[in-house]
């Protein structure tokens, strides 16, 4: 059984007419009707009815027109798919992040964006904020982007792409005071007990703003106090009225109802964006996967608060 067995067997079960068939097919009569005596030698029974010129299909040829129809049908859609479907496996991409508020919003936009380009699979990796091994991951292979400011990638082998500029802002309780600040000033922190939040890593931003702090205080004032989890310096400011949190802007989160968020007034700022490998830029994927975060944190900001 051939394809043009078949070919000549379903048209001719269309037409029921031996010319209609030839002309369709663009074959002689005589080559048609040898293709279907010998498809009928093949299945072993008679598929058609030859009675005062008319043709019709007998009940076993009609069940068997039915059944291969949908069978050429079927082989004719994969064969399209086939040929019009990139059957390369996507490249995954691997991005690391570390779960902060701002994070939680965008993210979210990027893979739907990315989804509908349809090249590209995304793995999204999180990484806490304390302790992190960003870099060692980036330098084995592990992850091919990391979301965190740029002060923490200073080596020459990563490069950075900065998405937008950000400052440090200071988590208060709702009775506090300096709620009366929209940008609460460096100098008027030594009146209060301060504690910063500083990861255990080598972030050059915080170091400047330790020292920066540290030059306001006198011998009266309550030395600043280091912690390395955002939550340890909110449960530390939630015990005292005057106690105050500085941290990073990014980690505000609108949604909490039980601090106010102020920005320090400062004159530094760091940049947050995507960190790799500089090879990384040469990958096909480069483009499509910054310039949609660029899209995906452009949409997020619009509705942030």
């Amino acid at each position: 059984m051939n394809s043009t067995q078949i070919k000549c067997f379903i048209s001719l079960g269309k037409t029921l007419n031996f010319t209609k068939t030839a002309k369709e097919l663009f074959l002689t009569q005589p080559t048609v009707s040898k293709n279907i005596e010998n498809l009928e030698k093949e299945v072993g029974v008679a598929l058609i009815s030859r009675k005062h010129r008319h043709i019709q299909l007998t009940s076993k040829g009609q069940y068997f027109f039915e059944q291969i129809k949908a069978i050429d049908q079927e082989l004719t859609y994969t064969l399209q798919k086939t040929r019009t479907t990139n059957m390369t496996k996507k490249a995954t991409v691997t991005i690391a992040f570390t779960n902060i508020a701002f994070e939680q919003k965008f993210l979210p936009i990027f893979l739907k964006l990315i989804k509908q380009q349809g090249k590209w699979d995304i793995k999204l990796k999180p990484n806490m904020l304390t302790g992190m091994n960003i870099k060692k991951e980036l330098d084995s292979g592990q992850v091919d982007f990391a979301l965190f400011q740029s002060d923490y990638f200073y080596e020459e082998k990563y490069s950075f792409t900065p998405f937008f500029k950000s400052g440090f802002s200071a988590i208060i309780k709702k009775s506090n005071p300096l709620k009366k600040y929209i940008k609460i000033p460096i100098s008027v922190l030594h009146k209060h007990q301060v504690f910063l939040y500083s990861p255990s890593i080598n972030l050059r931003s915080l170091q400047i703003l330790e020292d920066a702090i540290n030059l306001t205080y006198d011998k009266k004032a309550k030395p600043l106090e280091v912690v390395n989890k955002v939550a340890v310096a909110k449960i530390l400011v939630s015990t005292t009225t005057n106690s105050i949190a500085i941290v990073p802007s990014l980690i505000y989160n609108p949604d909490n109802p039980a601090f106010y968020y102020r920005f320090l007034e400062w004159n530094k700022s760091y940049s947050y964006g995507s960190a790799y490998l500089i090879p990384t830029k040469d990958k096909p994927f480069f483009a499509d996967i910054i310039n949609t975060m660029r899209e995906a944190i452009k949409i997020a900001k619009s509705n942030w608060k």
